[in-house]
């Protein structure tokens, strides 16, 4: 969990994006990349929605929620390369999928199921997502709702989740995957799950560092309840 801060408030255009390899995508909605309140129907993520789809979620917190799908199932335990983006000037939205085949899925590597597998999907949407709240950015879940100063965790993400990036406007699918290896200077935020492991595995499981250079540079996250 990131903490409410005013770069995440003053956010209009954004993508994210993240390497997932979901456990048990039928499971039910779960979130991915979000700062996104279910109460008040307001903000923005990445998520595996009802149907095991990849979508974008858009609530202006005012009733108007837009939810972009793939419309294509994310496979359990296959890596995928996720993301989205929205451009607040013109309303553009992108969300794709495209699965990552190695020697440990080869069962899917032939071009008719990487074909079934992948997804790009492309729209424009009338709303703008409210992120005028003190909503944290969660990782692998969505604010559930708050209690006696408590953020609640719903949606909660079975599987794993590396390389989480985000950017403060609309890249295209050729710039995110040129951030999985070699992230831009000015994106917003470039998480690193690995240096928090050292010999003896995790050392800090509270903690995952922000990359040095990016706006949340050495920042400590918390996991959200119940992780």
């Amino acid at each position: 969990m990131v903490p409410d801060q005013p770069l995440f408030r003053k956010l209009q255009s954004f993508s994210l994006q993240a390497m997932i390899w979901p456990t048990t995508p039928d499971k039910g909605v779960q979130g991915l990349l979000t700062k996104w309140s279910e109460a008040g129907k307001a903000g923005y993520g990445l998520f595996i929605d009802e149907n095991g789809c990849l979508a974008l979620w858009i609530g202006d917190g005012k009733g108007k929620v837009y939810k972009i799908s793939t419309e294509k199932k994310l496979e359990e335990k296959i890596w995928f390369f996720a993301g989205a983006s929205y451009d607040a000037s013109s309303g553009a939205v992108e969300v794709f999928q495209k699965p990552l085949i190695g020697r440990t899925n080869g069962r899917y590597a032939l071009p008719y199921s990487l074909e079934r597998m992948a997804a790009h999907v492309k729209t424009t949407v009338n709303a703008k997502p409210d992120t005028d709240h003190d909503t944290p950015f969660l990782m692998a879940g969505y604010l559930q709702h708050a209690s006696a100063g408590k953020h609640i965790a719903g949606g909660l993400y079975n599987g794993k989740i590396d390389r989480p990036r985000m950017a403060d406007r609309a890249l295209t699918l050729q710039e995110m995957e040129q951030c999985i290896e070699e992230p831009f200077e000015d994106l917003l935020a470039v998480w690193d799950f690995a240096k928090n492991i050292g010999p003896n595995g995790i050392e800090t499981p509270s903690r995952i560092w922000d990359l040095p250079g990016t706006s949340c540079t050495e920042r400590p996250l918390t996991f959200p309840p119940g992780r």
